[in-house]
């Protein structure tokens, strides 16, 4: 596996996966793959019923977090790649794969992210997500 393509799959495992506080709200942990979500959906609700000071607010702050944590999860997995690069070919690769595999059983079977904006104060990545 090349770096580049290490590094982006690293990227898509943390977006989707690491539980990330919201600076703004108490608590609340979930994956910046919410984030970007609650940002695009509150973009569309400000766009459909007008621009109103309230919408756009929320929906600056929803994207800040999204493309802040989104650099922050590319820079780490720029970082792991490397890390997992300099490990002879195969190994690297297993590895690469093996924690993702790991970190998507790990959020699926736990309740691993506090979400203010769901249905219940704790969930799994289904949850988060949804």
């Amino acid at each position: 596996m090349t770096r580049r393509t290490a590094r982006r799959v690293g990227f898509l495992g943390l977006f989707a996966l690491a539980p990330l506080p919201m600076l703004f709200l108490e608590g609340a942990l979930v994956p910046a793959a919410r984030y970007a979500l609650l940002a695009a959906l509150s973009a569309a609700v400000v766009v459909s019923e007008g621009a109103s000071s309230a919408g756009t607010g929320i929906a600056l702050i929803f994207a800040a977090h999204a493309l802040g944590y989104g650099l922050l999860c590319w820079g780490a997995a720029a970082l792991l790649a490397r890390a997992l690069c300099a490990l002879p070919r195969p190994l690297g690769s297993v590895w690469l794969w093996g924690l993702l595999a790991l970190g998507i059983a790990l959020v699926l079977r736990f309740d691993v992210y506090r979400t203010p904006f769901g249905r219940a104060p704790w969930g799994n990545l289904l949850d988060a997500l949804s």
